[in-house]
């Protein structure tokens, strides 16, 4: 069904952007130490 695959998708590109942010948020945090 297409909407299954466009939810797959979705779900798949809002984990990688959770993980982007998180990794952006660790970099500044590390930036904010030194």
């Amino acid at each position: 069904c297409d909407n299954c695959l466009k939810y797959e998708t979705y779900t798949r590109l809002n984990d990688k952007s959770r993980l982007f942010n998180a990794f952006i948020n660790s970099s500044t945090n590390v930036n904010k130490l030194t």
